[in-house]
């Protein structure tokens, strides 16, 4: 009689056991382009830190062209930081809206990058402490409450007035008291002709363009201080 109960148990072991291979073995269905970049976008914002960069490439031929601006990684064409607001993160950014949208806005993260309106982006995170962390909030809100509107001369000299990765630069500049200073650069020379049409209405000329440095939104993380989180496409494109 215990000969007939060890075998049984022993074959049910076997059984469950076949059978749990059987089920782990089993090939999972493959996760859709679109259902993965909602993955990827949920990931990114539970990533998301107050005073991480992120950065995005816009679905419109004038990004195009502005990401050719960029000095070294010709990838996206606008930015913006992460701040906290009770409990809740938003994407602070500045861009050239009519009327007074154009000043600095506070918008959902998935707002700010989205698949009907995007092609890609990222996420970067710079070498803060806590209290800094803390403080480049505060000093977005200062400048919020200054009425800064996005500057169309992008002229550094000004603080009234800023553009996308200005903005950043001098928040990050004033809350490390200039332990973190993005590089500045000029124009790219290949495109200062089309810059100096771009904004012809601003009375540019080709030498204004050739002379003003400006902050590129590459430059903002291709630093030591700055490190990749992550980085997707919003929009996937056949061929």
């Amino acid at each position: 009689m215990r000969i007939v109960v060890f075998l049984t148990g022993f074959f049910s072991i076997l059984v469950f056991s076949n059978c749990n291979n059987n089920e782990g073995s089993a090939p999972t269905a493959e996760l859709s382009q679109e259902q993965q970049t909602k993955n990827n976008i949920d990931s990114l914002k539970q990533l998301a830190k107050q005073g991480d960069l992120i950065v995005r490439l816009n679905d419109d031929l004038i990004s195009e062209r502005v990401k050719y601006l960029n000095e070294t990684e010709k990838l996206y064409s606008h930015t913006g930081i992460i701040v906290e607001k009770n409990n809740e993160k938003f994407v602070a950014h500045i861009a050239p809206e009519e009327g007074v949208t154009d000043t600095i806005q506070f918008i959902p993260i998935d707002s700010f990058i989205n698949t009907t309106k995007h092609v890609s982006c990222a996420l970067y995170r710079y070498q803060l402490s806590d209290s800094e962390r803390n403080l480049i909030g505060k000093v977005i809100d200062d400048y919020k409450k200054d009425n800064v509107r996005f500057d169309r001369v992008y002229d550094l000299n000004t603080d009234k007035v800023m553009y996308c990765s200005e903005m950043i630069y001098k928040a990050l500049k004033k809350t490390t008291n200039n332990r973190i200073v993005c590089k500045q650069t000029y124009v790219p020379a290949r495109m200062r002709k089309v810059v100096a049409t771009f904004f012809k209405k601003e009375k540019f000329t080709l030498k204004d363009v050739e002379e003003r440095k400006i902050i590129t939104i590459d430059n903002l993380y291709l630093m030591p201080q700055c490190s990749l989180i992550t980085k997707f496409q919003l929009k996937h494109f056949q061929g």
